[in-house]
């Protein structure tokens, strides 16, 4: 499952550089494709929602795995094995994000604490 997620990344990725290098006036047609051409074009902040997207997609697809192998083998031997360091990175990110939201929402209003 792991292989065919890749795959489908690898010809996003490549797509939208062919076509942002070719063609950057297609992502003009529709409101959406604006907004990604704006995420796409602005690597700061707004690549960090591409890269959470990219984490995201393969978590899933592992946990995802992870829970077919309960349900036919009823094993769970990597969960039982990394369940602490998971939720400390799944804490760690969640925090982290958010104080990069807040920062950036108080920032684009003119709000500046220090």
């Amino acid at each position: 499952m792991i292989k065919s997620e890749a795959l489908v990344w690898t010809i996003a990725i490549t797509l939208n550089v062919v076509t942002l290098a070719t063609h950057p006036e297609i992502y003009e047609r529709t409101l959406i494709l604006s907004v990604f051409h704006h995420i796409l074009t602005q690597p700061f902040p707004y690549w960090s929602i591409i890269f959470l997207s990219f984490i995201g997609t393969f978590l899933s697809v592992y946990f995802g795995d992870e829970l077919l192998d309960v349900v036919y083998h009823h094993e769970r031997a990597n969960y039982i094995l990394h369940k602490d360091k998971y939720q400390i990175v799944a804490f760690l990110a969640i925090f982290l994000l958010t104080l990069a939201v807040y920062n950036y929402l108080l920032n684009e209003l003119g709000v500046h604490l220090f």
